[in-house]
């Protein structure tokens, strides 16, 4: 899949997939760019597949000092590490 540029087009495609992980989980509900999505009603597996998603969705490659709790605690942090990623050399 072709990386995304935007910063709101990452924003919007996090929160699809975090919409997506929770209606699998029964739950379907609005999402904010800073709420934290542990709270919100993902579970660890579901942070763990929401990294790998992320991974394929914009072609790139977490390091593993970057999967953190921290990066990965809401859409806004997400976004933040996707395009320091995207923009690395």
């Amino acid at each position: 899949m072709a990386r995304c540029r935007s910063d709101l087009a990452v924003k919007d495609r996090v929160i699809e997939i975090v919409r997506e992980r929770l209606a699998k989980r029964g739950f379907d509900r609005t999402i904010s760019p800073d709420d934290d999505l542990t709270e919100i009603g993902l579970s660890s597996l579901d942070m763990v597949n929401l990294m790998l998603r992320v991974e394929a969705e914009y072609d790139l490659q977490i390091p593993e000092a970057d999967m953190t709790g921290e990066n990965f605690r809401s859409v806004a942090r997400i976004d933040k590490l996707v395009a320091t990623l995207l923009s690395a050399p």
